[in-house]
């Protein structure tokens, strides 16, 4: 998965693998270090985008995306952790380099290329 982060809102894209036909997806998230299950969902999405948006300001979600087929639902994604942006003066949204970097770096685990998808995060 791979994110444009604002301070309240974030847009996921994956490649989906599957080999099945796939009739839609599953985006299940929720803040990172909330008590117990208190996961969301947006379903019915037919595309490998989408964005989530009415988050909080500087918060780490975590987010996993299931297929949906003719038989069900299939097993969730490793989860990715994505920290909003700040809210900037006047009340703007602005990205978080280092929360941006970081997601990066935990798709890719290199600092290469984290770095390289850098202008993403400007």
């Amino acid at each position: 998965m791979t994110s444009e982060v604002t301070a309240s809102s974030v847009k996921l894209s994956w490649k989906s693998g599957n080999t099945e036909p796939i009739e839609s997806y599953v985006v299940i998230y929720k803040r990172k270090y909330a008590p117990g299950p208190q996961f969301e969902e947006l379903t019915d999405i037919v595309n490998t985008e989408t964005s989530i948006a009415a988050l909080d300001a500087y918060t780490n979600y975590e987010f996993k995306v299931a297929a949906v087929n003719n038989i069900g639902r299939g097993i969730p994604s490793n989860p990715v952790d994505v920290v909003t942006g700040e809210m900037g003066q006047y009340g703007t949204p602005t990205v978080s380099i280092l929360s941006c970097l970081a997601f990066f770096y935990s798709l890719h685990h290199s600092f290469t290329e984290c770095f390289h998808h850098y202008a993403h995060c400007l």
